[in-house]
């Protein structure tokens, strides 16, 4: 009997202290919660499945600017821009663009400066928006030829009025393109158009 008594004491005392065990880390085991399931994608999106949460945001895209020597001139879409079958001004830009809503922009080669590319020209109406950045949304004959016979970087600055557009004339300006995600071919054209209006430009020369 004392033998039996002593048995089920011992097992009392075994199961204690897995119970212990269990409950204390320190003994060197812990049992970890399993992480929860994370949330799935938005409805709508490319791919349904699950993505893990790491808790770290996504770097942002850094835009990258570089800086372009340009030859830059001015003009007003009532007077400038192409005419629609009736003979009227079609008071669209090449990107569908309405000019009544959108008086200002920048035109240029799309095959060098492709549409939507950010451009920051520092006196193009510094005076109301200074330092913004604009994107191409245009194009003209006299921008494609600059690229094609002078391989240089052309801008046409639109203006609300034909006095403005007058009133800036033309010149050389240092201008910054954001080419974030350009292809290399891509930027170097871009770099021997600013390397050849910088020779233009020094030689006093301005087509």
């Amino acid at each position: 009997m004392i033998a039996r008594c002593l048995a089920w004491y011992l097992c009392l005392v075994a199961m204690l202290a897995g119970t212990v065990a269990d409950a204390d880390p320190s003994v060197g085991f812990q049992v970890i919660p399993p992480e929860p399931w994370p949330a799935p994608l938005e409805s709508g999106s490319q791919d349904d499945v699950y993505l893990p949460d790491t808790g770290i945001p996504p770097a942002p895209i850094r835009p990258e600017w570089v800086t372009v020597m340009a030859l830059i001139t001015a003009y007003q879409p009532d007077h400038d821009c192409a005419v629609n079958e009736m003979g009227t001004p079609s008071h669209l830009t090449a990107t569908r663009c309405s000019t009544d809503t959108h008086p200002y922009g920048i035109a240029a080669d799309p095959s060098l400066l492709p549409y939507g590319t950010s451009i920051i020209v520092p006196d193009y109406l510094d005076h109301r928006y200074p330092d913004r950045a604009w994107q191409v949304d245009d194009t003209g004959g006299a921008l494609r030829q600059s690229t094609k016979g002078h391989g240089i970087v052309h801008l046409d600055l639109r203006y609300r009025t034909l006095w403005s557009a007058l009133k800036h004339g033309k010149c050389w300006s240092e201008i910054w393109v954001d080419i974030t995600g350009w292809p290399a071919e891509r930027v170097a054209r871009l770099r021997r158009a600013a390397q050849a209006g910088e020779r233009l430009r020094r030689r006093g020369v301005m087509p």
